[in-house]
């Protein structure tokens, strides 16, 4: 555990209210951390974020400790840090949910990125934020520990497959992505097949043929379960979602992908989601209606799988959407990226 001057915790565990509601918890949460300067006018879609990884699991954050972990995870580099640009905020609130050393994860997210050319995975010019979450994926899963050697290894042969078979999906995507899988038991060859087997199975359902498609399969493959059972849950949720006056568009493809990963049934799935996103929007300040429906996507997820690879999977997808919506700020002048996301997303 994490000691600073301060003896006060991280987080103290909190009943959570009678009716058990995570979003409730969650937007508490935001209301306590929005006064604070150094978060509500420079990183809200973060600040969304973090209060719904520490509202949902019912912890009350000390509004200071997610400040303070924030700033050490950055003041390494500077300006220069791949996560001083709001994501730190993000990264924050996974590090105290976990209740993990900031300083001992800052440095093994370093480590980790260091060492990937050393062991054969030859990232290329990916941008430097997605280089780190990839190495904050196998930071968090090894506690901060070393990265086990069979990790590394599994990682350079999904990614060295994934870029042969998959050339559309954008490498800042796959790295990340194949970290995550990396920390699983499967091989290589039989993900590849998985992925290649879901995604032609939508396909012929009639999703778009784009790569967010592709970057769905690769989420259902977190899952044990076979192609053809994912690809009916997948489908099965798209219509719940329809008939909830909510169409799935491409934009869309990766939080289907998360409530079709969920144990419960697709309609009650979708109509868990489409009521977390209705009372989110009825929020001030309202949130960008694809951003509130990748944190009601991901908490619907949470309040069924609150832990394993489902629960990881959601924190990745909500960080690369955070990652995009960056992006979308750095490059505003331009025009495109928020008209046709859907054609540049991860």
């Amino acid at each position: 555990m994490w000691c600073a001057s301060n003896p006060e915790p991280l987080v103290s565990d909190a009943v959570r209210p009678a009716d058990n509601d995570l979003l409730a918890v969650s937007l508490q949460t935001f209301d306590r951390l929005r006064p604070r300067g150094f978060w509500s006018d420079k990183n809200p879609a973060e600040l969304r974020f973090a209060a719904l990884m520490l509202g949902a699991t019912g912890q009350t954050i000390y509004e200071g400790r997610l400040e303070e972990v924030a700033k050490v995870l950055s003041q390494e580099e500077g300006f220069m840090s791949p996560l001083a640009t709001g994501l730190e905020i993000a990264v924050a609130a996974m590090i105290i949910r976990h209740r993990l050393d900031p300083r001992a994860i800052r440095t093994r997210i370093q480590s980790t990125r260091d060492e990937f050319e050393s062991r054969g995975i030859h990232v290329g010019r990916i941008a430097p934020t997605a280089l780190t979450l990839a190495a904050l994926v196998l930071a968090i899963h090894s506690k901060g520990r070393p990265v086990a050697e069979r990790q590394f290894i599994r990682l350079r042969e999904i990614y060295e497959a994934w870029k042969a078979d998959h050339r559309l999906m954008p490498r800042s995507c796959r790295l990340p992505l194949a970290a995550l899988h990396a920390t699983s038991g499967k091989r290589a060859d039989h993900l590849t097949a998985h992925v290649r087997h879901t995604y032609r199975i939508l396909a012929r359902a009639g999703f778009l043929r784009v790569p967010m498609l592709r970057y769905a399969a690769y989420l259902l493959a977190v899952s044990p379960e076979d192609p053809e059972f994912l690809a009916y849950r997948y489908q099965a949720v798209a219509k719940s979602l329809k008939r909830g006056c909510l169409r799935a568009t491409p934009a869309r493809y990766d939080e289907i992908a998360l409530l079709a990963l969920s144990r419960r049934s697709p309609d009650r799935v979708a109509s868990r989601a489409l009521e977390f996103l209705d009372r989110m929007r009825g929020t001030k300040p309202r949130p960008p209606k694809e951003l509130a429906f990748t944190l009601a996507a991901g908490l619907a997820l949470t309040e069924d799988c609150p832990h394993g690879q489902e629960r990881e999977a959601a924190d990745l997808v909500a960080l690369l959407s955070l990652y995009e919506i960056k992006l979308g700020e750095w490059f505003t002048g331009l025009g495109v990226l928020y008209d046709f996301s859907w054609l540049f997303r991860r």
